[in-house]
C-alpha cells in the first residue's frame, strides 16, 4: 500500500477522530471514480522525495478534494491551507533528482478512498486504516487512457515542499 495519491494528510489520528474521517468519507464516496494520467517525474529538494504526479489532475480530482475538505471541515477538522499538489511518493530521501524524463503516460482510474496510517522504519511504511468504493454514476464512463493521449509538456506539482 506504499503507492498512492494523498488527497489530504490528517495527522495522527485517536478513536474519535477516525469517527469523524468516517463520517467525511460517507459523504465524498457517491462521486464517480476519478480518471487520471500520471506524466510526470520529479522531486521535492528540500525533502528529497521523488513523486511521480499530473500535470493536469483534472475536474474530477479537484471536485475530490474539494468535497472532502468541504465534508472533513464539517467534521471538525482545520482546513488545509496549503494548495492541493497531485502526486504519488516513489522514494524519500533522494539526494539528487532523476536524470530522465517520465517515460509513458500511465493511466489510471482511482475507484477508492483510503484511510491510511504511516509506520516509521515499516515496509510497507503504510497501513490501510478503512476503505471506501467510489460508488457515483458516471454520465459516460471514462477511460482514463484517453487522458494521457496528449499530455501537456509541464513540471506537475511545484517543486515546494508539501
Amino acid at each position: 500500500m506504499d503507492l498512492h495519491l494523498t488527497l489530504r494528510f490528517l495527522g495522527t489520528l485517536g478513536p474519535e477522530g477516525l469517527s469523524r474521517v468516517e463520517g467525511a468519507a460517507k459523504a465524498v464516496i457517491a462521486l464517480p471514480p476519478v480518471p487520471l494520467c500520471i506524466d510526470r517525474l520529479g522531486q521535492f529538494p528540500r525533502s528529497g522525495i521523488l513523486w511521480a504526479g499530473t500535470s493536469d489532475p483534472g475536474a474530477g480530482l479537484l471536485g475530490l478534494v474539494e468535497r472532502l475538505e468541504d465534508a472533513l471541515g464539517a467534521q471538525g477538522f482545520t482546513p488545509e491551507t496549503r494548495p492541493f499538489r497531485a502526486h504519488i511518493t516513489l522514494a524519500r530521501k533522494v539526494r539528487r533528482p532523476p536524470p530522465v524524463a517520465w517515460g509513458h503516460p500511465v493511466p489510471w482510474l482511482a475507484r477508492e478512498l483510503v484511510l491510511a496510517a504511516g509506520q516509521e522504519g515499516q515496509v510497507p511504511r503504510y497501513r490501510i486504516r478503512r476503505s471506501w468504493s467510489l460508488t457515483g454514476p458516471f454520465d459516460e464512463p471514462p477511460d482514463p487512457r484517453a487522458l494521457c493521449v496528449e499530455a501537456p509538456p509541464g513540471p506537475g506539482p511545484a517543486s515546494s515542499e508539501d
